[in-house]
């Protein structure tokens, strides 16, 4: 009896199993499940950053949960952004008031382009902003990673 359980198990597992072409795959699960450094993406129009946010088990609901590590993800997607310009132009001749629009663009207009839910309530969130708006604010300054 036990044997043939498993053959029908196997038996009902291959004849759903799909090869999923190479270019379906959704663009949130292709997010790392750590936190990365920021970089800017393969075209260069993108400063980005992948953060984790962990689920806090207080909220009550997971729904609650997913959605306060989105947030908490969000928030320290921005921070690392502020950080890696900081960074940036720490060996760079700019004007505080320069470095203040870099900062208040990224509190302005930095965005979540991708969310990665996982099963315990956290989430792995994509933070970006967009080179344009970073070159548009530093103008032909160079040594900078977004100064083309």
């Amino acid at each position: 009896m036990r044997g043939a359980l498993v053959l029908v198990m196997l038996a009902c597992s291959t004849a759903h199993a799909q090869d999923v072409p190479a270019g379906s795959v959704p663009a949130a699960m292709e997010l790392p499940f750590a936190d990365g450094a920021p970089q800017l993406d393969a075209d260069h129009s993108q400063l980005f950053v992948v953060v984790l946010g962990a689920a806090d088990e207080r909220r009550g609901p997971l729904s609650a949960c997913r959605l306060s590590a989105r947030r908490l993800a969000e928030q320290r997607g921005r921070q690392s952004l502020h950080a890696f310009i900081d960074g940036a132009v720490g060996h760079v001749a700019l004007p505080p008031s320069v470095l203040a629009t870099l900062h208040a663009a990224i509190d302005a207009e930095a965005r979540v382009l991708a969310t990665r839910p996982r099963v315990d309530g956290s989430a792995n969130v994509r933070v970006s902003i967009s080179v344009a708006r970073l070159r548009e604010i530093t103008g032909a300054v160079r040594g900078l990673p977004w100064s083309g």
